[in-house]
């Protein structure tokens, strides 16, 4: 599986801001294209790196286990 730089990005925005939102405006995207690229991310890797609580994302075990 190979990662990209944005997928990257929108992965440390979003476990820094909590959400997808506020993570596609720190990192210049638009929603979409961070959610987007959320998903793939995690749907090559084959596991979810969030705990979803509503709106919020919550990193889980192997999110923290990513992050740089």
């Amino acid at each position: 599986m190979r990662m990209t730089l944005r997928q990257l990005a929108v992965f440390v925005a979003v476990a820094q801001e909590g959400t997808v939102t506020k993570a596609s405006d720190a990192v210049k995207l638009t929603q979409s294209a961070a959610s987007m690229a959320l998903a793939d991310l995690e749907d090559g890797l084959g596991a979810p790196l969030f705990d979803r609580l509503g709106k919020r994302l919550q990193l889980n075990d192997l999110g923290r286990f990513l992050l740089p």
